[in-house]
């Protein structure tokens, strides 16, 4: 297998008291102009794949294709598999990644012109050629699932103009289009999720200044839109879903505006009782955010929020805390890319180190790629070892590691690894009061591994 070219570039992020961590982003070329991306396991080994949907530019030879980054089994991902789905002008606008005949497998879906295509994935771990299904009208966004509670996913189409639609998928796998009105705009974009909880999917699409809620009913139809304003009248750039106060409850979150101070994110938290929207909350926003997402990325059980910023080269990240509120963004240096599309950005864990990671499609640099070097702070089991005192943190020059009142079993071994996990010291213990020197250890974040032969410890250092 040929080897990828990578080009990386090293920024220290924002630090402060931030759990999430990122390392400096990573380049790949591809060519053509990247549009969206999608992260899912699409050969059926158990590990995730990044996919890419190309539009065209100068005839390249990736043009009009999607490309498929597979992940090994180390965690590295391979030379890009290329699908094409047409040889004609109408170029990808949406992409997601579902099983679309209940066997089990991740397939793909991809909205471009006038067309839905499925690429299926097969029992050998590739993609058939894609089948087509004609729609009515210029595809814009669209997300895949049960849209009419029948325990087989369906596909949600959001329109270049004031209409969405489903593709609702019969038992022998033909789809019955319905066409919905609902007040949106030409840039618009569509989410899937519960937003009533009583267990079934509802659809949310974004207008300019508005989102609005579709419930699906107990005949498996969707209801009018319910209108949820966003507080002002500037524009909305992108929307997501999730768990965004930790009730359990499916919330709704929006980037909106330009340049500060019109620029915030918007959330509008689901209310148990009354199974409406409440006024929205604002967060102050830097300038420009464009696609966002909503994942857990330090294990914590909360979710955060992500969001990538046009022409700005960077991506902000907002923790969720204890009380389920968001504290101040922290930034992450990006590549210069002026404007990203809707789906352009994607969370996931590409390195099969259960964190996940962020995958942006950008048309000047390709595939941009971030990986999560968080501390996780999922709950450890009963065997981890008592661990021992680090200090200090952050550390200018030399890294005490106190041993006196802790357990450790056998051999143990300490290692210290940069933000891209590259072994930087490692040494074995010897007494109950170890020193590493780091003085000459550039300023950045780096990972501080105390294993024995029962159980291992992460912690994260900074160095000043």
């Amino acid at each position: 297998m040929k080897c990828l070219t990578l080009i990386f570039c090293f920024f220290a992020a924002s630090v402060g008291c931030a759990q999430v961590s990122f390392s400096p982003f990573i380049e790949i070329p591809t060519g053509s102009w990247p549009e969206v991306v999608c992260i899912g396991d699409v050969n059926n080994d158990g590990r995730n794949d990044i996919v890419m949907g190309m539009a065209s530019y100068a005839s390249s030879a990736n043009d009009y294709t999607i490309l498929v980054f597979k992940q090994d089994a180390a965690g590295n991902l391979g030379t890009p598999v290329k699908y094409p789905y047409l040889s004609g002008s109408s170029e990808i606008e949406c992409m997601d990644i579902a099983d679309m005949n209940n066997d089990g497998l991740q397939d793909i879906v991809i909205g471009y012109g006038t067309k839905i295509g499925i690429f299926y994935q097969n029992s050998e771990g590739t993609l058939n050629t894609i089948s087509e299904i004609p729609v009515t009208s210029l595809v814009k966004s669209l997300k895949v699932g049960d849209l009419n509670n029948d325990g087989i996913n369906d596909i949600g189409i959001a329109y270049y103009g004031s209409n969405i639609a489903t593709l609702i998928q019969s038992e022998t796998g033909t789809f019955a289009h319905s066409l919905r009105f609902c007040t949106t705009a030409y840039d618009t974009e569509i989410h899937i999720g519960d937003m009533n909880g009583d267990g079934k999917n509802d659809v949310v699409v974004k207008s300019f200044d508005a989102v609005h809620v579709l419930l699906q009913n107990t005949f498996g139809t969707l209801d009018q839109p319910v209108t949820y304003g966003s507080g002002d009248s500037s524009w909305i750039n992108g929307i997501a879903t999730g768990d965004l106060d930790n009730d359990g409850k499916d919330d709704i979150v929006a980037s909106k505006g330009g340049n500060s101070p019109s620029s915030k994110i918007v959330i509008w938290k689901q209310d148990p009782g009354t199974q409406l929207f409440s006024n929205p909350s604002l967060l102050s926003a830097y300038d420009i955010p464009e696609p966002i997402e909503v994942a857990d990325l330090n294990n914590d059980g909360r979710n955060e929020i992500i969001t990538a910023h046009g022409g700005w080269m960077s991506l902000s990240c907002y923790e969720q805390g204890l009380s389920g509120q968001y504290g101040p963004y922290y930034d992450y240096p990006l590549p210069y890319a002026s404007h990203y599309n809707r789906q352009g950005l994607a969370l996931g864990d590409f390195n099969n180190d259960g964190l996940k990671d962020v995958a942006i499609a950008d048309y000047n640099h390709g595939l941009v790629m971030l990986y999560n070097i968080s501390e996780s702070l999922s709950t450890q089991g009963p065997q981890q070892m008592s661990e021992p005192v680090v200090f200090p943190n952050p550390v200018v020059d030399v890294l005490h590691i106190d041993f006196s009142n802790a357990v450790t079993s056998g051999e143990t071994r300490i290692t210290i690894f940069n933000g891209l996990g590259a072994q930087m010291k490692m040494v074995l213990k010897s007494t109950e009061s170890e020193r590493l020197d780091m003085s000459n250890f550039a300023s950045g974040i780096y990972y501080l591994k105390i294993e024995d032969s029962d159980s291992s410890i992460t912690k994260k250092i900074i160095k000043r």
